[in-house]
C-alpha cells in the first residue's frame, strides 16, 4: 500500500513539473524570441555619442572614457555609477550589433537569478524542496514580474537592461545568496509543525 503510494506520489509530482516546464517555454520562448529583433535606441546612442564626441580623441581607452562620464552623470544627473559605465561601454564600443546577445544574456541572467533565489528562499525558510513547487512560485512570481515592468525597456532595450534587468537580477542573487547564509548560521522555528506533530503524536 504505502509502494503503491509512493510511486502515485512520484507520479503526480512529475506531472506538475512537466507542466510547469511547459508552461515556462510556453511563456519564455516568444520573450526570447523578440531578443533578436531588439536594437539600439535613444539613450543607446545618445551616452556613448556623448563620451565619443567629448573624450574619445583625448581618452583613447574606453574603459577610462566611461569611468570619467559615469562620475559626471553621478554628479549632474542621477547615482548610477554601474548603470551609466555599462551603458556607455556596451553599446558604443561593442557596436549596435551586440543588442541582440546582449538583451538575449540579460534575459536568461534575470530568469536564472530569479529561480535561484526561489528556489533558495523555499528550500531554506520553508524547508520546501519539492521541484515542483519551486516551478510553480517561480512561474507565479515571473508571471507577476513581467506583467508589473515594461518588458520593452527591461528585456529589449540595453540602456533598460542595463538601468533595471542587471541590477534585478544581482539583487536577487544576493537574497538567494543571504537565504543560504542565514540557514547556515541560524535555525527557522516553525510553530505550526510542532502543533501539528504534537496532535498527531510525533515529534517535530
Amino acid at each position: 500500500m504505502k509502494e503503491r503510494f509512493a510511486l502515485k506520489n512520484w507520479k503526480r509530482q512529475h506531472t506538475e513539473v512537466l507542466v510547469a516546464v511547459l508552461l515556462l517555454i510556453f511563456l519564455l520562448v516568444p520573450m526570447l524570441v523578440l531578443c533578436f529583433y531588439a536594437g539600439p535606441s535613444a539613450d543607446d546612442f545618445s551616452h556613448p555619442l556623448e563620451v565619443g564626441y567629448r573624450w574619445h580623441s583625448s581618452v583613447p581607452n574606453p574603459v577610462a572614457a566611461a569611468i570619467r562620464y559615469a562620475g559626471q552623470k553621478y554628479l549632474t544627473w542621477q547615482g548610477t555609477y554601474f548603470s551609466m559605465f555599462l551603458n556607455v561601454l556596451v553599446p558604443f564600443y561593442l557596436g549596435g550589433n551586440i543588442a541582440p546577445v546582449f538583451c538575449l544574456c540579460t534575459l536568461v541572467f534575470f530568469v536564472l537569478a530569479l529561480f535561484f533565489a526561489v528556489r533558495t528562499a523555499l528550500a531554506t525558510v520553508l524547508k520546501c524542496r519539492a521541484l515542483a513547487a519551486t516551478f510553480w512560485v517561480f512561474l507565479a512570481v515571473f508571471f507577476l514580474a513581467v506583467q508589473f515592468v515594461n518588458a520593452s525597456e527591461w528585456f529589449y532595450w540595453i540602456s533598460g537592461a542595463v538601468s533595471y534587468t542587471i541590477p534585478a537580477g544581482l539583487l536577487l542573487l544576493g537574497a538567494g545568496a543571504a537565504c543560504r547564509a542565514g540557514a547556515a548560521c541560524f535555525t527557522f522555528k516553525y510553530p505550526w509543525r510542532a502543533k501539528c506533530a504534537a496532535s498527531s503524536g510525533t515529534r517535530a
